[in-house]
């Protein structure tokens, strides 16, 4: 997911990358040197972390069972990807209320394949914990 987002940062696709989500986040404002890119990155994967967290909550022992995992997984993304822009309009956030369309696009692919990555990987944790 970051990785998407940096690649479509430097292609200049987007201009808010998820490091600069979490900067803004938790600094207030867009990171401007390398500590503050730090914090920015470490406060997204922190986020990201409670995500998945929510994810393996939401998906439980159904996971393997269940043959639409990926599809749960897609949707979970999709719906966190609206409401955390939802939110930041609400909000009025500085610098993430008003966003392109690529901004926009290029969040929702990256937040896409977190969602698909992360119900693999738990399909396949859960796996390996019944084996």
């Amino acid at each position: 997911m970051s990785i998407v987002s940096s690649i479509s940062f430097s292609l200049n696709i987007t201009r808010v990358p998820f490091v600069h989500w979490g900067g803004i986040m938790i600094l207030g404002t867009r990171p401007d040197n390398i500590v503050e890119n730090i914090i920015g990155a470490v406060g997204h994967l922190l986020f990201a972390g409670v995500l998945g967290i929510g994810l393996a909550f939401i998906l439980g022992n159904e996971v393997v069972t269940s043959r639409v995992y990926l599809l749960k997984g897609l949707l979970y993304s999709g719906f966190v990807w609206f409401g955390i822009y939802a939110i930041t309009i609400a909000f009025k956030v500085p610098n993430l209320t008003t966003v392109t369309s690529a901004t926009a696009l290029s969040n929702f692919v990256g937040s896409a394949i977190y969602g698909l990555v992360a119900a693999e990987v738990l399909r396949r944790l859960d796996q390996r914990l019944k084996t």
